[in-house]
This record gives C-alpha cells, sequence and structure tokens, in this order.
C-alpha cells in the first residue's frame, strides 16, 4: 500500500528535486511531489522565436520582410525549396538597396571537390551555388548584428541540397559570409530578388526567426 510520509513525500526515502528543471530521469517519487507541486520541469525552447513566414504559390518570385523588430540579437530566414524543374535562387539584399557594394566570400562543395572564391562590386548577396532543379534544398540566412549603424551589414549563409543520384554536382553545398558595404544604416528590411527569372513553387516556404536578446 502507498502512502506519504514527511511532507508528503511517498513512503520510503524523502524526495525532493532540488530544481525545476531537472535532469536525467526523475523517480517515483519526485513525480508524485511534482505533479502534486506544479513543478514539472519547463519544455525545452529554441532561442530562436518565430517572426513571419511565407509559403510559395508556384507565381511569386520576390518577397521583402520590413518593418523588423529591433528586439533581437539577430535574424534568420530559413528557405525550404521544394523540388521543382525550375528551382528558385534569389539575391539577398538589405533596405532594398540594389547598389554594387556588396561583397562575398564563399566555400563550395560539389561532388567531393572544394573551391573558394570571392566577389566584390556586386548588387546583393548571391548564392554560390545554382539550385539543381528537381532537387529540394534548404538555405539558412544570418543577418547579426543587424541593429547595428557602426559597421557593415552582414550577411552569412548555409546552403544545402539533395545527392545527385548520377553525374557531377552531387551533394552542392555552400558557406558564404558577405555584406552590404555601403554606408552605417541599421537594417530595416530584408530583400529576396529572385536572380534567374523563377518563382517559389508552390510549398516552399520561406520563414523568418529572431535570435532572443
Amino acid at each position: 500500500m502507498v502512502g506519504y510520509g514527511e511532507n508528503g513525500s511517498v513512503v520510503g526515502p524523502q524526495n525532493l528535486p532540488t530544481s525545476s528543471v531537472a535532469s536525467g530521469v526523475w523517480s517515483l517519487g519526485e513525480v508524485a511531489e511534482s505533479s502534486r507541486d506544479s513543478i514539472w520541469p519547463q519544455p525545452a525552447q529554441s532561442a530562436f522565436e518565430y517572426i513571419t513566414g511565407v509559403t510559395g504559390d508556384g507565381s511569386t518570385a520576390n518577397y521583402s520582410f520590413t518593418s523588423l523588430p529591433t528586439t533581437y540579437k539577430t535574424l534568420r530566414i530559413v528557405i525550404q525549396a521544394r523540388d521543382t524543374s525550375t528551382q528558385y535562387r534569389p539575391i539577398i539584399r538589405v533596405n532594398n538597396n540594389g547598389t554594387s557594394y556588396y561583397r562575398v566570400a564563399q566555400m563550395i562543395a560539389t561532388n567531393a571537390n572544394y573551391s573558394a572564391s570571392a566577389q566584390t562590386g556586386l548588387s546583393g548577396v548571391y548564392m554560390g551555388i545554382v539550385p539543381i532543379n528537381n532537387h529540394p534544398y534548404t538555405a539558412c540566412i544570418d543577418f547579426p548584428a543587424y541593429t547595428s549603424t557602426n559597421m557593415v551589414s552582414p550577411v552569412l549563409l548555409w546552403i544545402g541540397q539533395s545527392d545527385q543520384t548520377t553525374g557531377t554536382n552531387a551533394s552542392p553545398l555552400t558557406i558564404q559570409q558577405g555584406g552590404l558595404f555601403d554606408g552605417v544604416a541599421a537594417t530595416t528590411q530584408i530583400n529576396l530578388v529572385e536572380a534567374s527569372g523563377y518563382n517559389l513553387s508552390t510549398g516552399s516556404t520561406i520563414t523568418l526567426f529572431g535570435l532572443a536578446a
């Protein structure tokens, strides 16, 4: 028969959870006490918070995120592009600035081959790889210190695509860093402008997150 001992503990050694965020496996006594006292540990949460997002309709190519909140340390855009015969490839711009003051350095891995390159005088931050048609890809784009007015506007990218089963260009992956080297304005909007004239395929998503300060 199960009863309660000191301070409501189940019979046996007293169980006193020492933290509201317990680690490891809880004993039956800790479960009973925590249920009674409503002190279950809080579920783990991501540091990135959802701000807004769009879903591709197959007929829209350009997207802008304006009136950006200023309460975050970093903004992140994640593109989940579904497979399509005309794969979406955006140019990333800040503050709708299309002048030739962007610079990019990148490392590209394709079919077990690696190459590095850098460009200046660009009108935006281009994806280092041209996404392969009929293969989905994921792009993660960070905008650290986007509220600062004392530095260039940095852009960091990671782009990966599904395997190619035959031929060249298998498992393309790009790691890039770049930015707008013109003026000292904080980033107040982010613009995605299609480089190849293709629309974001139906069901693909572009999501904006903020890293909590």
